[in-house]
């Protein structure tokens, strides 16, 4: 397995190219701040802190090949009849393959939400939020990790055992970093929520070269079209498209949640949902990944788990990947009349 730890090295490390993230969010993370930094403390409570931990392996080996862990709190600091100011902070940290590369991240979010039509007492009318997030982030490999072709035997295709005069030791690139998004989204109470907004990741593009060269980060945009419709008044229908673009790579989801509330008490709901993931190739979209959803909500804590696979048709020649996700978030914090500006319930 050292050989996929070999490749990623390279294309960090040796080739001036310009990269792309490591990691995309998937869309059964609950947490819809996940899309865009304008969610930025749009939900029903004061206080909101969130957690958010995903595993991907291929079925034949034996160690993980992804890993993702994200902590993150969130806080209305100011409240008006038809505006809201929120701030928000996340810790994010991933680690690919057997080479080890890591990355981490800290950053720091603001938002402010606009009523622009609507009555102010119920939960109906247009709004529109701004939000961006600022923070530092470090990438790292371990050369020890990794094989290098001056050791392995060119006639048997197997280890040596000799060292490597390649670079030994850890490389780190450390940078800042900004994104920025918008959205608007539309409710009617009881009928139905609609939600769209575009997010611009990276947008300093900054250098993430491990040596002395320049490798800027693509800027990523993420654009998503969400809705909930209330089909009866316990059942709501959530279809949504989301799409990533970072440079020449793109990744899109194509699904839909279903949420049954209202089951023996009004602060309870289940919800389950299936997503398709892939790309657009000539003009079709080519399905890649299946994502399905299970998640329970209560009036302070909402817990999601989400299970990927491939979708592997006969005769492709593709490695078999699994993936398991969880998502908790927790509510609190005294409700307050300043704090009551309407938001989506997806």
């Amino acid at each position: 397995m050292k050989q996929l730890g070999l490749i990623i090295f390279s294309i960090f490390l040796h080739f001036s190219l310009i990269s792309q993230d490591i990691h995309v969010i998937l869309p059964h993370y609950l947490n819809s701040r996940n899309l865009n930094p304008a969610f930025t403390g749009l939900h029903e409570h004061r206080y909101r802190l969130s957690l958010r931990a995903k595993d991907e392996w291929l079925t034949n080996a034996k160690a993980s090949a992804f890993k993702y862990y994200q902590v993150g709190a969130e806080m209305k600091i100011a409240g008006w009849e038809r505006d809201q100011l929120s701030a928000g902070m996340e810790l994010r940290y991933s680690v690919l393959g057997t080479s080890r590369f890591a990355s981490t991240a800290g950053v720091l979010a603001l938002a402010y939400t606009r009523q622009m039509a609507g009555t102010a007492n119920k939960k109906s009318g247009h709004f529109i939020s701004m939000g961006a997030e600022y923070g530092f982030g470090q990438n790292t490999v371990n050369a020890s990790n990794l094989f290098f072709g001056d050791q392995i035997d060119p006639d048997t295709g197997n280890p040596t055992g000799n060292p490597s005069q390649e670079p030994e030791g850890s490389f780190q690139a450390i940078y800042g970093d900004l994104n920025l998004g918008v959205l608007w989204y539309w409710l009617e109470e009881n009928r139905f929520e609609l939600s769209s907004g575009i997010g611009i990741y990276h947008l300093n593009r900054p250098n993430i070269s491990m040596l002395d060269g320049n490798v800027p980060l693509y800027m990523r945009w993420s654009g998503f079209l969400m809705a909930g419709i209330h089909m009866v008044p316990s059942i709501i229908l959530e279809p949504g498209l989301i799409i990533h673009r970072q440079g020449p790579h793109s990744t899109n989801y194509l699904g839909t949640n279903i949420r049954f509330t209202g089951m023996k008490e009004d602060n309870f709901s289940f919800k389950t949902g299936l997503w398709m993931q892939g790309d657009i190739i000539d003009n079709e979209f080519q399905l890649s990944f299946l994502h399905f959803l299970v998640a329970l909500g209560m009036q302070k804590l909402d817990i999601g788990l989400g299970y990927g696979l491939n979708f592997i048709l006969p005769g492709q020649l593709i490695n078999d990947f699994r993936g398991l996700s969880l998502s908790m978030q927790y509510y609190f914090g005294r409700e307050n009349r300043r704090y009551t500006l309407a938001c989506p319930g997806f």
